[in-house]
């Protein structure tokens, strides 16, 4: 004896993550592509933020002891490398 098809319940909706899918929007500005495409087109251009960062914040991370390493894995193309860097 075969039972008919499940209706899905519209209350249960919440239960699913089907709603949490949504359509990719672009909502990036021409200024926001040219500055990301500068930021990482180049390692050197990388490291000299990475300084000018450290300069400006070197009196709050002077103050912060490293007690306990961090030590950061992950797949290819993650932005691990930008990290450990």
């Amino acid at each position: 004896m075969e039972s008919a098809p499940r209706k899905r319940d519209p209350r249960r909706r919440a239960a699913s993550a089907d709603w949490l899918i949504v359509p990719f929007q672009d909502r990036y500005s021409k200024l926001d592509r040219l500055l990301h495409h500068w930021a990482f087109s180049a390692v050197e251009i990388q490291k000299a933020l990475a300084d000018v960062e450290a300069r400006l914040y070197a009196r709050h991370l002077d103050g912060i002891e490293i007690d306990r390493p961090v030590f950061i894995t992950a797949l290819p193309r993650a932005g691990t490398t930008l990290l450990l860097e």
